[in-house]
């Protein structure tokens, strides 16, 4: 029995030895308001918008969740406000453009052995006076892995957020990594010091 129990421990270990890499591109737009990363001003107000690509690499045995996926926003370190996940978007009599999976939900499951590659738009109307009310500096990645713990990654530093402008995308992959990564405290969300394995 103590044997069987051994085994069973170990080849749980196993299947979990390898890494969840993160992998991400901000676009450089596609034609469609809701693709062009930067600032605009539509019928409810100036709009922000980042339009990313993901890619997951899965090199563990098991399958790794990613649940409600979002971008936050940060002032100086504070938390400012979540940015809307975007499921559907074009005009009337145009085709739609879908992002997240098959059902429109930022919530994702890679499987073992895997990449998956996804088409994400996060936007956000802060209505009001957004330079006094919803001023931002930096945009931040946070999921919640599958022991529901939430990760967090800084992601890009925007200058004047809210100054009406198209944004440069990023011309390459960019890797999340440990040293991106955030820890919750009280009032704050401080960089990790110490290095915290994906897995």
């Amino acid at each position: 029995i103590v044997a069987s129990v051994g085994t069973l421990t170990a080849e749980k270990i196993w299947d979990r030895v390898g890494r969840l890499r993160i992998f991400y591109l901000i676009r450089n737009g596609g034609g469609s308001p809701v693709e062009q990363f930067g600032v605009s001003n539509s019928s409810d107000g100036l709009t922000f918008v980042v339009p990313l690509v993901f890619e997951w690499q899965n090199t563990s045995n098991t399958a790794r969740i990613m649940r409600d996926v979002s971008i936050n926003l940060y002032k100086d370190g504070r938390f400012v406000d979540e940015m809307i996940q975007i499921g559907q978007a074009g005009n009337k009599g145009e085709e739609k453009k879908e992002y997240g999976d098959s059902n429109h939900s930022y919530s994702f499951v890679v499987q073992p052995r895997s990449i998956r590659k996804l088409y994400c738009t996060y936007i956000y109307v802060p209505g009001g006076n957004p330079q006094k009310d919803r001023d931002f500096n930096e945009i931040r990645l946070r999921y919640y892995d599958e022991l529901n713990v939430a990760r967090e990654y800084h992601m890009r530093y925007i200058e004047n957020p809210w100054q009406q402008r198209d944004l440069s995308g990023d011309e390459d992959w960019i890797q999340l990594n440990n040293n991106s990564r955030f820890k919750r405290q009280k009032t704050t969300m401080e960089p990790i010091d110490d290095p915290i394995p994906f897995d």
